[in-house]
């Protein structure tokens, strides 16, 4: 738990303070005010982090919401191009014969076109 983890470090906190004491010969106190006050930053901290952990998760579940949605609608499109996909086949053979035609008018317009320019000189 939490509770017992901080209160572990005031206690490791103050047995360090008790050693450097002994070692410089100087008393180091541990009040209960700093242990409140890393109480406190603890938990302005968790409640940052719990706050961005939240952001992050909405933002992931709205991207989902999204691919989700956009996959319903790539479904319905597939389904819609299947639908018109003999249309679309019958459009191209009718446009490939359209250019043939076209091919062949323009080489008797040629053919027309030399004919003319041959009896006129």
């Amino acid at each position: 738990r939490v509770v017992d983890i901080c209160t572990r470090i005031h206690r490791d906190a103050s047995k360090f303070a008790e050693l450097l004491s002994l070692e410089h010969r100087r008393k180091i106190y541990t009040p209960s005010k700093s242990f409140l006050d890393f109480m406190r930053y603890f938990q302005d901290y968790t409640t940052r982090k719990l706050a961005d952990a939240k952001k992050r998760h909405k933002l992931i579940k709205d991207g989902v919401e999204k691919l989700e949605h956009i996959a319903k609608e790539v479904e319905v499109l597939k389904s819609k191009l299947e639908e018109h996909a003999p249309a679309m086949e019958a459009k191209t053979k009718e446009v490939d014969e359209l250019l043939r035609q076209a091919e062949v008018d323009q080489r008797e317009a040629t053919d027309v076109q030399t004919r003319i320019e041959r009896d006129e000189a």
